[in-house]
């Protein structure tokens, strides 16, 4: 095998990408056909595939070749590429250049099982690892560097919050196994991180300060309040919303939960600020949506209390001020906003018939938002119409006719609005 060391030897000296890859070739096809001694042309290989930078070509020819190893040699692979990935974590602290650490736990990651067994058998080492780099990337980061260190470091604080999502993705049931007290150390101390980049302090007051599961002193949060950045604020609702347990979310701390007592109380007090832009409104529909889409499967899974039940029948202060919204904007010029503020009101309708126990046919709440929209809205409101359409989806037809028995006759009249035509067909009864 000494014949293949000295080829991956003068690989270095090699400049061509092709005549690199034909090298590695030649050598990972003399690794199959030889019964012999392999271990150092292997510690070789690793250590190329190390020293490569990302992406590279050889790497992929790298990769393929270790998975195609018996399973005594995958192991040796696995147990270098840890030593390796040591080794550089080491080096990169001594050369100050952290985002090399970033890319190659990034690299192992990327379609290599391989390299992901070497990320699990340290993967709590590796998350505390990309945390402090994080740290130090966000420590050095000022007005006072220029414009291209910044734009660098936003990049390597992007590559540190990838690699660290990816990590907590792929190797959960690993670090599941671990201590709490060492999970709760690191995914703080990462949440943390996240926290200042997004400068939103204020809702994470809202969010960590009725919840037990966050593992950290609310204080500390308290202390990244550095302004109120609305888009940042809408996404983490959106998000946290997104992510956790439908018994999560209605889980009761000191007499509170998390959807119903600090993340709609935030939605509810950015709405009636107003919208300083499309955008903002849109990420506001949306977390709505999110919140009565989440709140109609909690109540489908029977996850609520009775208390939160009451709290959710029309009428109450809580649909009160989601059809507040929803009349804000189901006239919006962008379809968008209006498509989604249909899908809220339906999401209403579904939480009102499933959190009270009264009879469709004489619910009051039912009645009242019928009898609105039949004579109270315009019928050149292009919104009316998709609405009027969910109702009759709820409550039947004959409900809804005998509110106005010509409702046919208008139906067809507004048909001969060019303009409205189109809105007038997605009423269905």
């Amino acid at each position: 095998m000494e014949k293949y060391t000295e080829k991956l030897e003068s690989l270095k000296d090699l400049q061509n990408v092709k005549d690199q890859i034909a090298v590695v070739k030649e050598v990972c096809k003399g690794l199959k056909s030889n019964e012999g001694e392999i271990t150092n042309v292997l510690q070789k290989l690793v250590q190329i595939y190390i020293t490569f930078p990302a992406k590279h070509q050889v790497k992929r020819v790298l990769i393929s070749a270790f998975q195609s190893l018996p399973s005594q040699s995958s192991d040796f692979v696995v147990t270098e590429l840890s030593k390796q990935l040591e080794c550089i974590h080491t080096e990169c602290l001594v050369s100050g250049d952290l985002r090399n650490y970033i890319d190659t736990v990034a690299g192992l990651m990327d379609n290599f099982p391989l390299g992901q067994k070497c990320i699990d058998n340290q993967c709590l080492e590796i998350l505390q690892n990309v945390s402090s780099i994080l740290s130090k990337f966000l420590a050095e980061n000022s007005s006072t560097q220029s414009s291209v260190r910044q734009n660098e470091l936003m990049h390597s604080c992007l590559a540190c919050i990838q690699a660290g999502n990816k990590i907590l993705q792929k190797s959960h049931s690993t670090l599941s196994c671990k201590e709490s007290e060492e999970i709760s150390s690191v995914t703080t101390s990462l949440i943390k991180h996240n926290i200042d980049i997004l400068h939103i302090g204020n809702v994470v007051e809202y969010i960590f300060q009725g919840t037990n599961k966050a593992g950290a002193d609310n204080s500390d949060f308290q202390t990244l309040a550095k302004g109120d950045n609305l888009s940042c604020q809408l996404s983490l609702l959106y998000g946290i919303m997104s992510i956790m347990e439908l018994s999560e979310l209605v889980e009761v701390h000191d007499g509170k939960c998390l959807l119903l007592d600090y993340i709609f109380p935030s939605l509810t007090k950015i709405s009636e600020k107003g919208y300083p832009n499309s955008i903002s409104k849109l990420l506001t529909v949306k977390c709505y949506n999110m919140w009565t889409s989440k709140t109609c499967s909690c109540l489908k899974s029977e996850v609520v209390s009775d208390k939160q039940r009451s709290l959710l029948c029309g009428g109450g202060q809580i649909i009160e001020a989601i059809m507040s919204c929803v009349w804000t904007v189901w006239e919006d010029t962008t379809d968008v906003i209006r498509i989604i503020a249909r899908e809220i009101f339906e999401n209403v309708l579904k939480i009102h018939t499933m959190a009270s126990s009264s009879d469709i046919s004489t619910d009051i709440f039912l009645q009242n938002l019928t009898k609105k929209l039949i004579f109270h809205v315009s019928w050149s409101s292009k919104g009316k119409y998709g609405m009027l359409s969910n109702l009759v989806q709820i409550i039947g037809t004959d409900l809804v006719l005998q509110q106005t028995s010509d409702l046919s006759s208008i139906i067809l009249s507004q048909m001969s609005e060019h303009a409205l035509a189109c809105h007038v067909s997605t009423f269905e009864y």
